[in-house]
């Protein structure tokens, strides 16, 4: 018999759109009557038929719900029954992107030690899917797992920051008011893989990948041979590593030869160990006196903030810790009694897959406990090889191909009624980032087509980051905000939300996300057309030329007057090609920045015809010195052509 089933969306505890027309749709017995009652509070308020296709699928647009809970939905046909219990209707927005977006709670414990104490939300409640792409264009399946959770309690640690820290500041703003999020995020995605076919078709390259995707039976085919060649790759190198037994545990006592000092934190770039891959091992003996230890106390953490790549780390000869790729910072908490008065060794097995490994420098690596710290950096740092192997080729990452996530995700619910969509991606994109304009574009063109024009779309801004290898292209990430600024300055129903202020040198993922959650619910909700007061930085309106040596920059969103960084002078560069320089004189004005021009530029501007351009911090991670508004809010990154003087007409 043909089973009465609803789209996966339709579960417990869902959140459905509030004051618009909403559709419910599913499957069943081909050409069989399906009937909807709605209730409310256990008084039923409506009742809806349809007839299912002779492919079983059916669908129903709904009347509007006014926001509140405790409805439940009846849905019957053939003698089968589904009971949907505990549904709200409020407003519900979509989050997608990438890792940014995706980061949970549980990786910023730095600055949120006890999410559950700031985040208490009956109100709000998240769906995450599993996200496995689909390279079918005619697919209208959802993955069917993933329930709706309530975000308070345990259940937060694993919830999007950014996304749980918008719906706090939402719902401070419409109290009352129920909010659904749908986590679509999938991490080391580019855009195109949230774009279909037709947005990307102009590249060759993306056709060509998308082509190789086809068929499911050769990706699986690729995925085993791949999973087979990286066992391999981590047999050998635990059967070559001169530190570990036979049964790959340490040994003990260790080799007491080859090791040499060397200070860390440090990465190998530029150093003997440059493009080593395999397995290095550093210790760190430290000492400890018996009321240090008690200072420290009961819930000792080992933070080694940044290492790349993976890490067995142990601590007087107990494993205490492991992470298998980069990007967590660790924080590994220390059993009772792990620590001894005395001499305490602390062994890293840093594992080296590709490119070039290490301790990222500036970060923190030593212990935190409840009255003490203690720093281990510094140069009492020994080093041994342990295996030395070929590097470990990147295995093929199928969420990443053109189409993939939009045809999974994103083109099954087009039908749904939503609020809003939140979007931050653009890191993958660095590769290329002169295309990624041109491909935003596209994207909010589908957008709007695919949820309405009226349905706003707030972006996230790409923060400060430095890759600390050097592996990303010095103004990739730049020319990224740049084209996020010019893309969503122009959208009626979109808006961008400026985060350089909120990143960390060489983090990825900086934990700062309840700054940015807040920035995009301001944003949201001024486009939802509630007031907000001020709800973005300085957006630069105007450049205009009126002496020779004299620039001037008009900007909305100023206040009662643009608020100047002490170090100014060096967020603003003028020049061309290779050669940028500073003002030569800068000052503020009410809503407007005057820059005088240096005078070699404007010699070489004449006696070369040159083309002028102006930058504000327009660099990879403009993290400090920036240009705000009276309500604090920064300026975005920008670069722009100059005018000549005189005019052309």
């Amino acid at each position: 018999m043909d089973q009465l089933t609803l789209f996966p969306y339709f579960q417990d505890h869902a959140v459905l759109q509030r004051d618009q027309v909403w559709r419910l749709w599913g499957k069943a017995k081909p050409l069989s009557q399906v009937s909807v009652r709605l209730f409310e509070k256990q008084t039923e308020q409506w009742r809806f038929d349809t007839c299912s296709r002779s492919d079983g699928r059916w669908a129903l647009d709904l009347p509007a719900l006014c926001g509140g809970e405790s409805f439940e939905l009846l849905v019957e046909s053939d003698e089968q029954l589904i009971r949907l219990r505990d549904l709200a209707a409020g407003d519900v927005f979509i989050l997608f992107g990438q890792s940014n977006m995706e980061l949970p709670l549980s990786r910023t414990l730095d600055l949120l030690p006890d999410p559950a104490a700031i985040y208490h939300l009956p109100q709000v409640r998240l769906l995450q899917p599993q996200r496995p792409p689909c390279f079918d264009q005619h697919n209208q399946d959802w993955p069917r797992t993933g329930v709706w959770q309530v975000a308070q309690g345990q259940a937060l640690s694993n919830m999007s920051a950014v996304g749980i820290s918008f719906a706090q500041a939402y719902q401070t703003q419409r109290p009352g008011v129920p909010v659904g999020l749908i986590s679509l995020a999938v991490g080391g995605t580019p855009i195109e893989a949230w774009l279909p076919q037709a947005d990307w078709a102009d590249d060759p390259q993306a056709c060509l990948q998308f082509a190789s995707s086809q068929d499911e039976a050769c990706r699986t085919r690729i995925e085993a041979l791949e999973q087979h060649r990286d066992a391999q790759w981590y047999q050998l190198l635990d059967r070559r590593d001169p530190l570990l037994d036979d049964n790959a545990k340490l040994k003990d006592p260790l080799p007491p030869d080859g090791w040499s000092r060397i200070r860390m934190p440090a990465l190998f770039t530029d150093t003997a160990l440059d493009q080593f891959h395999g397995s290095v091992w550093l210790k760190r003996t430290f000492y400890l006196t018996k009321l240090q230890i008690e200072q420290l106390g009961r819930s000792v953490l080992l933070y080694l903030d940044g290492i790349i790549d993976a890490d067995q780390t142990y601590l007087n000869g107990c494993l205490v810790g492991a992470t298998t790729y980069q990007y967590p910072p660790r924080r590994y908490p220390l059993p009772p009694c792990t620590l001894r008065e005395g001499a305490n060794d602390l062994l890293i097995r840093l594992i080296i897959n590709r490119d070039s490994g290490g301790l990222i420098p500036g970060r923190f690596y030593g212990l935190k406990g409840t009255n003490r710290s203690l720093d281990l950096s510094g140069d009492d740092w020994l080093l041994t090889r342990g295996s030395c192997l070929p590097a470990l080729p990147q295995d093929t990452f199928w969420p990443s191909f053109p189409g993939g996530l939009y045809y999974s995700l994103i083109q099954p619910v087009k039908d749904l009624a939503v609020c809003g969509g939140l979007w931050y991606q653009g890191e993958s994109n660095d590769p290329e980032p002169e295309r990624y304009e041109a491909l935003l574009r596209r994207f909010t063109e589908r957008w709007q087509s695919d949820f309405g024009a009226d349905r706003p779309l707030v972006c996230f801004q790409l923060s400060a980051y430095a890759e600390p290898r050097g592996l990303i292209r010095p103004l990739a990430w730049a020319k990224i905000r740049e084209a996020q600024r010019r893309c969503l300055s122009g959208l009626p129903k979109g808006g961008l939300v400026v985060t350089v202020d909120c990143g960390e040198t060489h983090d990825l993922h900086p934990q700062q996300k309840q700054i940015p959650g807040q920035r995009a619910a301001a944003l949201m909700l001024r486009l939802l057309g509630h007031d907000q007061g001020e709800v973005s930085g300085p957006q630069l309106l105007k450049v205009c030329r009126p002496k020779p040596d004299l620039i001037r920059l008009d900007f909305s969103h100023a206040g009662a007057g643009l608020q100047l960084p002490a170090a100014a002078d060096r967020c603003f560069k003028l020049g061309y090609g290779t050669v940028w320089l500073p003002p030569a004189a800068l000052r503020s004005q009410g809503s407007s920045l005057q820059l005088q021009l240096p005078g070699d530029l404007m010699a070489a501007e004449q006696e070369q015809e040159l083309v002028l351009n102006l930058r504000y911090n327009y660099t990879a991670c403009p993290l400090a010195n920036h240009l705000k508004n009276p309500a604090g809010l920064p300026a975005s990154p920008f670069e722009i052509r100059l005018p000549r003087f005189p005019p052309d007409f």
